[in-house]
C-alpha cells in the first residue's frame, strides 16, 4: 500500500523515503490518474486514452505490459511488486 510518496511534476520523479525512479510521461500520467482514483477500479478504456491517445489501436496486452512496468518501477524504490493489480476484464486499480 503506498501511503508516503513524492511526485515531482517537473521531473517525473518517483521518490519513496529515500528512493528514486525517473517515470516517463505516459507512466506519470497514468500513474497520476491512478492515484487520484486510488482503490477504485480505472478502466482499460481511460488508461489507453492516456497512453495511447484512443482506446481501439493497441491490444490489452501492450497496456498490461506497459503496467507491469510502472509496478516494477514502484517495487525497485520500495513501493511493492503489486501497487497496481488487474481487475480481470475492467482495468487497473492502485493500492
Amino acid at each position: 500500500m503506498i501511503s508516503i510518496i513524492l511526485v515531482s511534476v517537473k521531473e517525473t520523479l518517483l521518490a519513496y523515503y529515500e528512493l528514486e525512479s525517473i517515470l516517463t510521461s505516459d507512466e506519470y500520467a497514468i500513474l497520476i490518474k491512478l492515484f487520484y482514483r486510488k482503490s477504485t477500479t480505472v478502466t482499460k478504456e481511460e488508461l489507453f486514452k492516456i497512453k495511447y491517445g484512443s482506446t481501439c489501436k493497441y491490444t490489452e496486452g501492450a497496456l498490461s505490459k506497459f503496467i507491469s512496468r510502472l509496478n516494477t518501477k514502484l517495487n525497485k524504490i520500495g513501493v511493492g511488486s503489486d501497487s497496481i493489480k488487474t481487475v480481470w476484464g475492467v482495468g487497473y486499480k492502485l493500492y
